[in-house]
């Protein structure tokens, strides 16, 4: 979706999980994401901060700044750089105001992607192998 400058790439709940839907996003040129979710579901649970965190290694993982809006989850920003300007949960409606940044850049992620698993394995077995020393 293009709005002025922006290329806004959105996410809907748990698609904000998916690497996959990260790189879809970089590779269609979008220089925003914005994430959309109901996190109702797990009011009163860890799962709420894990949903929001894992957004932020997302938002680092493309380059891109997040834009987060949860119903009785946590509402912000996660910058490229993964700085954190959060606004706690509310059982209020409100708005949130904050200034993203567009960003078309690229990172190592993005061009090591096709790679992390035999990376991940290869530094499990060099760790065993130290560790073994």
């Amino acid at each position: 979706m293009a709005s002025g400058k922006a290329h806004i790439g959105v996410l809907i709940c748990n698609e904000s999980l998916s690497e996959a839907k990260y790189a879809g996003y970089e590779q269609g040129d979008a220089n925003l994401l914005v994430v959309m979710s109901n996190d109702a579901w797990f009011e009163n649970t860890p799962l709420q901060m894990h949903h929001f965190y894992i957004t932020g290694i997302g938002a680092v993982m493309s380059g891109r700044d997040v834009v987060i809006n949860s119903n009785r989850g946590i509402a912000g920003i996660v910058r490229r750089n993964g700085a954190i300007e959060a606004f706690p949960q509310s059982d209020t409606a409100r708005v949130v105001k904050c200034t993203p940044r567009l960003s078309s850049s690229t990172t190592v992620y993005s061009h090591i992607r096709d790679f992390t698993i035999p990376l991940y394995a290869m530094l499990a077995c060099l760790s065993i192998v130290i560790g073994r020393k």
